[in-house]
């Protein structure tokens, strides 16, 4: 079970600062004073409330007692006195925007509107507070409240769509750091003059700045760039607004924030020391599990703590290849192939294709315990990025948009026909998993044509062939006709249109197999 835990930056054995019995989702120290807040969540049920260690770590004091409403971090303010964190305590469906106060034990609600509002950073003074106000997919706003007044300030008008995250405020307090692609197609780092001096674009790359932070003096900014999964770790200084020195003897792989973490605010990859000589990064690749790494000033980096592997052999664990593959429509689309380490050259080996979730996402060549455990029982694994994924720039990730979701299932489809043609895979033994949307994309790919008459469970190049049982054929029925009244009834937020209904229905894993449970019959 996760819990906190401390080390000191010279190294050494970890200390465990809390004991809870359910998951701790992340934690951040106050700047100053020692107090240390974490949330938690009970069962799982992702109702995440927040809590509060004092310095000695012997008292722990429940911030939130709203057991039956979500709590997303925020910031601790510069004093170390107020955090703010976004709620949905007054209705499910919305999410204000509070504050607390350590000496009084004060929660107060800041900013409430019929809107999913989160909680950015507090201005160095502490009297003003930015907010990310959310429209939708991939889009948002950034508002500034003066927590004096209760003014908010609109400070991203924009046209289409945009999204602006990983704000820092500069040490004058006269503007903010942040990446957006607003008027773009990736994200890039910029800076927001709050004088009115609009947006400037700090880093033109051709990939999306993921994450970024701001040493404490204001005079160098962390950031990471997302390199066709791969990241990128650089450094700006904020006053001659040029590249710093490069990072050395960090590995190749992905800088990200632990898996667990599923709060927004709490998405933190990069932190600097209070004297800001050290940068710390949660770092991992497919042969280094996550681990806390330390990256001095000049640019070396060195690893801190060093997680178990689970008996997992080093020699056992493999780098993926970065392969790319053509679609339907001429389409490239990337892929991490990860390839036995025992695998013969001529060998016909089995292969997984895992999908991740989303849809909004991206396999990335960082370490994966699911991943590891099949290479090293001799599958290959194939982690594709078919359109609608992220990290490749909004055109891309909008390419599976309403109507055009086949098209992604038919990318998906061409990794399969790629494998085939590449010549080391089984056509036999290729099998498609993946969770939510990955699970989506899997049940998408049982065609209504093929099914096992030995009625036994066998995978193909062309899908997953499943048993024709009765149990499964009266189940997929009763689901098919549920979700067709669904889809053709008068639902109170929106009625779809009848193409859009035929769309969706052609288009539900429950008619692919159904279909296929048919024809078995």
């Amino acid at each position: 079970m996760p819990q906190v835990w401390a080390i000191d930056t010279d190294g050494g054995w970890p200390d465990q600062l809390t004991f809870a019995a359910e998951r701790v989702n992340f934690a951040r120290y106050a700047p100053v004073g020692g107090h240390l807040v974490f949330g938690m969540d009970s069962g799982g049920n992702e109702q995440q409330q927040l809590y509060l260690l004092s310095p000695d770590g012997g008292r722990v004091t429940d911030l939130t007692q709203r057991s039956d409403a979500f709590h997303y971090w925020g910031d601790w303010s510069a004093d170390g006195q107020s955090l703010a964190f976004a709620s949905n305590r007054r209705h499910p469906q919305f999410f204000d925007v509070y504050t607390h106060h350590l000496p009084t034990d004060e929660t107060r609600c800041v900013y409430q509107a019929d809107a999913y509002t989160m909680a950015g950073p507090f201005s160095p003074d502490g009297s003003k507070l930015v907010l990310t106000r959310v429209n939708g997919s991939l889009d948002d706003d950034l508002l500034l409240l003066d927590l004096a007044t209760g003014a908010a300030t609109h400070l991203t008008p924009h046209t289409g769509k945009a999204t602006y995250h990983g704000v820092a405020w500069a040490a004058d307090g006269r503007g903010l750091y942040l990446v957006t692609d607003q008027g773009r197609d990736t994200v890039a780092l910029a800076y927001l003059d709050l004088a009115g001096g609009g947006l400037t674009v700090l880093d033109d790359t051709a990939w999306d700045v993921e994450a970024l932070a701001l040493s404490p003096d204001g005079r160098t900014l962390a950031y990471s760039v997302n390199v066709d999964g791969y990241s990128d770790l650089r450094f700006l200084d904020t006053t001659t607004r040029q590249r710093g020195p490069g990072v050395t003897r960090l590995p190749r792989g992905v800088i990200s924030v632990l898996p667990i973490c599923r709060d927004p605010g709490a998405d933190q990859p990069l932190a600097w020391s209070p004297d800001g000589r050290r940068l710390a990064v949660s770092f991992s690749s497919g042969t280094n599990v996550p681990d806390v790494w330390l990256v001095a000033s000049g640019g070396e980096a060195r690893r801190l703590t060093h997680s178990g592997q689970a008996g997992i052999p080093q020699a056992a664990l493999v780098e993926p290849g970065l392969v790319r593959y053509p679609s339907f429509d001429g389409l490239e689309v990337s892929a991490f192939y990860y390839v036995p380490p025992q695998a013969q050259g001529a060998e016909k080996r089995p292969v997984v294709v895992q999908v991740h979730g989303g849809p909004e996402s991206q396999s990335r060549p960082a370490f994966n315990a699911v991943v590891a455990y099949f290479v090293n029982r001799g599958y290959a694994v194939l982690l594709p990025n078919v359109r609608g994924s992220t990290g490749y720039g909004r055109r891309y990730a909008h390419l599976d948009d309403v109507d055009r979701r086949m098209d992604s299932v038919a990318d998906l489809e061409a990794s399969v026909q790629w494998l085939v043609a590449e010549g080391a895979a089984d056509p036999r033994r290729i099998a498609v998993m993946g969770g939510s949307y990955g699970g989506f994309m899997t049940l998408l790919m049982v065609p209504p044509n093929i099914v096992d008459s030995s009625n036994t469970y066998v995978t193909s190049a062309t899908g997953i062939r499943f048993s024709p049982s009765s149990t499964v054929r009266t189940t997929m029925s009763l689901i098919r006709r549920r979700a067709i009244s669904f889809f053709s009834a008068n639902v109170t937020y929106s009625k779809p249109s009848p193409n859009r209904c035929n769309s969706l229905i052609i288009s539900s894993p429950c008619t692919a197999a159904f279909s296929s449970l048919s024809r078995a019959s």
